[in-house]
């Protein structure tokens, strides 16, 4: 026997569920919200395993295995949190050809489950809720053709796995390092709520959808990104208040060779004052010695005239002796000598001094 391609199952993964609200409508009824949380939806995945895959819903599933074997397109093979973007992702075998059209078609996922309610309304990012899911076990997954999330869709195997590797890709561009561990990450973080809620919400893993790229991301890993940019402008700042304390030291030395030129200048000046005074002064000392000079000379041109007084006299007293010397034999040798008057002021101060 050999097996036909219609033999054997195809296998698929599918987003079917992320955290938050989810609205609901019942027939005759209004619409209405309820929520659920990241930790309600963890404990719920175990349920789905080996749970009945039908194109569109149906209302009951059947209880005898044998008839769901008939009835059923598929089954799941396990449901489970995708770290990549944050949301649940199922994997999924497909063994009817009704759900391989659907899924060929764009069909996607929608899944069914009997939730256990609290009962409490609250508000989820600012939107009113009716009720929360606090527990609950999945009935079956169904391949519908509008499902209640638009973000839902199915991938083959080699599809599913380039659509985590460019997630990583994109996250690594963005954190520009590699990804810290979650739990080390997480037990760093700190959060704020500045009112009090009713509800409590588990924010670990809740994602969101950038609104210009349109690619998911998960709270963890922007966080994770964001925490790697701060840090690096810290690194940055301080590179900057390091630049700032160098142009400090350089302005402060620039001022120190502007006092130290100011104080050479002061030092200059005080030279040229030292050097006038030294001037002024010798200057004084000159014009003293002129006065003592001239004193001086108008004391031996007094003695000069005293004795010009003297020698006067002297005449008058030899006058007598005039026409002695007069008529003297000339050939008689004599003692004769002529004062000028620069040799009578030579001979007074020699005598009396220049004081």
């Amino acid at each position: 026997m050999t097996l036909t391609q219609n033999s054997v199952g195809k296998i698929y993964y599918g987003m079917h569920f992320y955290p938050g609200l989810a609205q609901y409508s019942e027939p005759n009824k209004e619409p209405f919200k309820i929520f659920l949380n990241e930790n309600t939806l963890r404990k719920m995945d175990a349920s789905f395993a080996g749970r009945p895959i039908f194109v569109d819903h149906v209302n009951e599933v059947e209880s005898n295995l044998d008839q769901l074997r008939k009835e059923s397109d598929g089954w799941v093979v396990e449901s489970f949190f995708n770290e990549a973007d944050g949301k649940h992702w199922v994997k999924f075998i497909v063994v009817s050809d009704r759900g391989d059209r659907a899924i060929k078609n764009g069909f996607r996922l929608s899944n069914a489950y009997i939730p256990t309610l609290n009962n409490k309304s609250g508000q989820w990012n600012g939107i009113d809720y009716q009720n929360e899911v606090i527990a609950g076990e999945y009935e079956h997954l169904a391949i519908v053709d509008n499902p209640r999330y638009a973000e839902s869709v199915i991938m083959t195997p080699d599809e599913f796995k380039m659509y985590n590797e460019k997630l990583k890709i994109e996250l690594n561009k963005i954190s520009n390092s590699k990804p810290k561990e979650k739990e080390s990450m997480l037990s760093k973080l700190k959060f704020w709520n500045k009112k009090a809620v009713e509800n409590s919400i588990d924010i670990e893993n809740i994602s969101v959808t950038l609104p210009k790229s349109g690619i998911e991301f998960s709270i963890y890993q922007i966080v994770n990104a964001m925490d790697e940019m701060e840090m690096k402008k810290k690194e940055n700042e301080s590179d900057t208040s390091q630049t700032g304390l160098k142009k400090e030291k350089v302005s402060l030395d620039v001022e120190g060779d502007l006092h130290n030129e100011e104080d050479d200048e002061d030092k200059k000046k005080k030279m040229k004052n030292k050097d006038k005074e030294v001037e002024d002064c010798m200057s004084n000392e000159d014009e003293e010695d002129e006065k003592e000079d001239k004193k001086a000379k108008k004391k031996a041109e007094e003695l000069v005239e005293h004795e010009d007084k003297e020698i006067k006299n002297k005449k008058m007293k030899n006058s007598g002796n005039f026409e002695k010397l007069k008529n003297a034999n000339t050939n008689t040798p004599q003692n004769f000598h002529v004062d000028l008057s620069q040799d009578k002021v030579e001979r007074g101060i020699s005598r009396y001094g220049s004081n």
